[in-house]
């Protein structure tokens, strides 16, 4: 997995383990590179291929823990819709060529359908609920003006 593969380390761990013990000293630190995120198709698809692929692994490992319920399930795909709208709003933010045809060929997608169809929104912020009602209505044109309306009104507002 690249993208996400530690919560699925963590759910793994999780289900595999007797008791747990907190320490006040931190032990491991994230490194964040603010040069990392870089404007290029193949960053953004392969970030998104990693949402979708771990969003497989985690329902898999659910369904094999007896842990898989529906609404388990609706909320995982709407966190993780969350994620690829956000990066489908990147495409389309920072103006890559093609990326109508990209967003569409994963809107199209069997792995996307599959992840759409069994989602639960309601606890998820205004503009993603937006862009999955636009995508539930197969809707990309207005997909890309409300992406572009979004930019404008964060550069406007200096966020």
């Amino acid at each position: 997995l690249y993208m996400m593969e530690d919560v699925y380390f963590y759910l793994t761990l999780f289900l595999n383990i007797d008791s747990i013990y907190y320490m006040s000293t931190p032990i491991y630190h994230y490194y964040y590179n603010v040069n990392s995120a870089t404007k290029s198709v193949k960053r953004y698809t392969k970030n998104i291929d990693g949402i979708i692929e771990v969003n497989k692994k985690i329902k898999k490992t659910l369904l094999e823990n007896k842990m898989f319920s529906g609404e388990n399930i609706a909320k995982l795909n709407a966190n993780h819709l969350k994620i690829i709208t956000n990066y489908f709003y990147f495409l389309m933010r920072d103006e890559i060529e093609g990326n109508k045809e990209i967003i569409k060929k994963y809107i199209l997608s069997e792995k996307f359908q599959e992840i759409l169809k069994d989602t639960n929104i309601s606890n998820i912020p205004l503009k993603n609920k937006i862009m999955i009602n636009l995508i539930k209505h197969n809707k990309i044109y207005l997909l890309y003006i409300f992406n572009r309306l979004v930019s404008h009104i964060s550069k406007l507002i200096g966020k």
